[in-house]
């Protein structure tokens, strides 16, 4: 079989992953959490999959007054997705 390249997927730091995949968790819809020892984890949604690596340092050197790491999603019905964040999980 031939060498295919099939997605590309950061490892997004985070100051404390407890902390980020409850929020993902409860106030976004995710589900499918898996941890890695104590800093490593991930969470999905739908077709979204998220990593993350607990790391304030890091977190805090990318995402300053300076600089920031943006994140960018990729959705189908953008309405539908801000009426359930507006109206729903976020309350």
């Amino acid at each position: 079989m031939a060498a295919r390249f099939i997605r590309s997927g950061a490892h997004l730091p985070v100051k404390n992953l407890k902390v980020t995949l409850g929020y993902y968790r409860n106030k976004l819809g995710f589900t499918d959490e898996w941890t890695f020892g104590n800093k490593d984890g991930g969470i999905s949604r739908n077709e979204l999959r998220l990593l993350f690596a607990e790391d304030e340092s890091f977190t805090n050197d990318i995402n300053n007054e300076h600089h920031r790491l943006p994140l960018l999603w990729f959705v189908e019905s953008i309405d539908e997705v801000y009426a359930e964040f507006k109206t729903g999980i976020l309350q």
